[in-house]
């Protein structure tokens, strides 16, 4: 403990009222005085969240210029006192702003007993758009599906509803394109499935759906496995320079449905390597089918690549 020469220990308590009182008397004759203060208040605008939305986002505060009793900025203003300004949607259905000599009408209405000297802020600015529905059907990409190797999509994939209702700002919403696509992000996909999926696409934020899972149901069916040994010929190479390649056969493999393998047989299948598609970083080529018959639902080949050798 501090000790002051001549303040004994039992007078602590008495110096120590002395000095409340004094501190109070301070604070309750400042707060008689007037002050001249810059003052930032919240303000919030009402709106029919049903009927409107906001662009871009709005204003959360409104500084203006007071000259009031201490006791009354500390009390009035966002010191303490934290109950915003209100706004309505009405005052801003002619223009999408409200100047400050209007929002000084507004401030010195709401916030009574000090006095609004200046609004700060030129003017506060607002966005709306009125809000719109529309119907938009939803459907899977059936190219975007990973299916298992060896299984093929057998009829229709069901969505569950096929469509759904989205709401937005009207400028938006005729933007949105009549079908939503729903992704799928199973992988190695069989037999039967039925899966709900959350949905997700790339529209703006402010683009709601009724509805945010779909149920999705679809079938897929095993196909026949056939493997042939195929000699790779050359395209588009150098004439002039001898090129070797690493392998001259490849193992083709292919799927098919049982009742197409007889048609699918009669097709002359060649594998070929395009000098002009080879990477130039490891000379590698990637081995292709001259002509894939359209009965082939998968196909692959192994080796997938091959290299090339120059001979000196």
């Amino acid at each position: 403990m501090i000790r002051i020469p001549g303040i004994k220990k039992g007078d602590w308590r008495a110096v120590t009222f002395c000095v409340f009182a004094a501190i109070t008397f301070w604070f309750f004759n400042a707060m008689t005085i007037n002050y001249s203060i810059d003052v930032a208040h919240p303000v919030v605008i009402h709106y029919d969240e049903d009927q409107y939305v906001p662009l871009e986002d709005l204003p959360t505060q409104i500084r203006f210029s007071t000259t009031a009793s201490g006791w009354d900025i500390f009390t009035k203003t966002s010191f303490v006192n934290s109950t915003p300004i209100e706004l309505e949607l009405d005052d801003f259905k002619k223009r999408k702003y409200i100047t400050a000599a209007r929002l000084k009408t507004i401030v010195a209405k709401q916030m009574s007993g000090i006095q609004i000297n200046e609004i700060l802020d030129d003017t506060l600015y607002v966005n709306f758009d009125k809000i719109k529905s529309k119907k938009v059907k939803l459907r899977v990409d059936a190219k975007k599906l990973s299916l298992e190797e060896g299984y093929y999509l057998a009829g229709q994939i069901l969505v569950e509803p096929s469509e759904i209702m989205v709401s937005g700002p009207v400028s938006l919403i005729k933007s949105v394109p009549d079908f939503v696509s729903v992704k799928i992000d199973s992988k190695n996909i069989s037999g039967k499935f039925e899966e709900e999926v959350t949905l997700e696409t790339s529209l703006d934020k402010r683009i709601r759906f009724d509805k945010n899972k779909v149920k999705v149901k679809l079938e897929t069916y095993q196909l026949e496995k056939v493997e042939k040994e195929l000699k790779i010929s050359k395209l588009n190479f150098p004439k002039r320079r001898k090129i070797k390649l690493s392998e001259e056969y490849a193992v083709f493999v292919y799927y098919a449905k049982a009742i197409d393998l007889p048609l699918v047989e009669l097709q002359k299948m060649e594998a070929q390597v395009d000098f002009f598609s080879m990477n130039e970083k490891d000379e590698s080529i990637k081995i292709t089918l001259k002509k894939v018959p359209e009965l082939i639902q998968q196909y692959r080949f192994e080796p997938k690549t091959i290299k090339i050798s120059y001979d000196r």
